[in-house]
């Protein structure tokens, strides 16, 4: 049976209980559910929500909030046949998907199935692993403290947090100034972004997808002239052992699995691999 959610809320309910059986590895899909069923602005564009099921329980599951890519997720083994069934809902409600994230078997499979329908080439734009921590680190992070951002700390997260897009993420079509400025002021009030400093900010990182044992932690950036001095594994350190002592039972974070440096210092500070995603991009096809 495929279903095609009206309201973000009614999706979160189809899918929690399933995906929360490895909560930490689905933690993308099940945060930005439920960053979506908890809104109470409404969101730009209204997203796509679909779900399969079977007799067994919940086959596949769907989402997109344009104009981001579609996100994932498959019963393992057997995501072929939720592509088949979840693909031509997207075709026949005239979605277009810019690609596809996912763990990786079943982001592969809806790649596959978009493709042979829609006639567009594809390809993988990066892999990522998801990397969970459960115990506080106890770690010496060297000079430097960790703060949580101000507002007067608001046009240098706008600028950090459009270098880290551009740098880790590719994206190229970003908000102006203004809007960037905006968000980075938004993401302050709401307590999530955090800045280690040693005499000035020097390494960022922030907080994101909250789901109901843990809490994300990503848009780590540090600028090239502070590189190489510890300062992120600094950050995500003192970061993560702050969440932890709090109120939180794991942190997750994605790292691109070719960025070594970062896998070393997650490794580090403690976080352990638990799952592969995948990323692809739709190849735009020239009228």
């Amino acid at each position: 049976m495929i279903t095609i959610h009206s309201t973000p809320g009614a999706f979160h309910d189809a899918i929690q209980v399933t995906l929360e059986k490895d909560e930490a590895a689905n933690s993308l899909m099940l945060g930005i559910a439920a960053r979506l069923a908890a809104a109470t602005d409404s969101v730009p564009s209204p997203p796509f929500l679909s779900t399969a099921h079977d007799e067994r329980g919940l086959l596949a599951a769907a989402l997109m909030t344009p104009p981001h890519k579609l996100v994932v997720w498959g019963r393992p083994c057997e995501c072929d046949t939720g592509a088949v069934i979840l693909v031509p809902v997207l075709v026949d409600a005239g979605w277009k998907p810019p690609g596809v994230i996912g763990p990786c078997e079943v982001a592969i499979a809806i790649a596959r199935a978009w493709s042979r329908i829609s006639k567009q080439p594809f390809h993988r734009e990066r892999r990522q692993r998801v990397y969970v921590l459960t115990h506080a680190p106890d770690l010496s992070f060297g000079r430097g403290r960790l703060r949580c951002a101000t507002q007067a700390d608001a046009t240098l997260v706008a600028e950090w947090q459009t270098a880290f897009q551009r740098e880790a993420l590719g994206e190229d079509d970003l908000a102006d100034a203004g809007e960037a400025t905006r968000q980075a002021v938004q993401a302050i009030m709401a307590r999530r972004v955090f800045l280690w400093e040693d005499a000035q900010p020097v390494s960022m990182a922030m907080t994101s997808r909250p789901t109901r044992h843990g809490i994300s932690i990503s848009a780590v950036y540090t600028p090239p002239g502070y590189r190489r001095r510890g300062y992120a594994t600094a950050c995500v350190g003192a970061l993560s052992r702050q969440l932890l002592v709090s109120q939180w039972s794991y942190c997750s974070l994605f790292a691109d699995v070719t960025n070594l440096t970062a896998v070393r210092a997650y490794t580090r500070i403690g976080y352990q691999p638990v799952a592969d995603y995948c990323e692809y991009a739709f190849v735009k096809q020239i009228p």
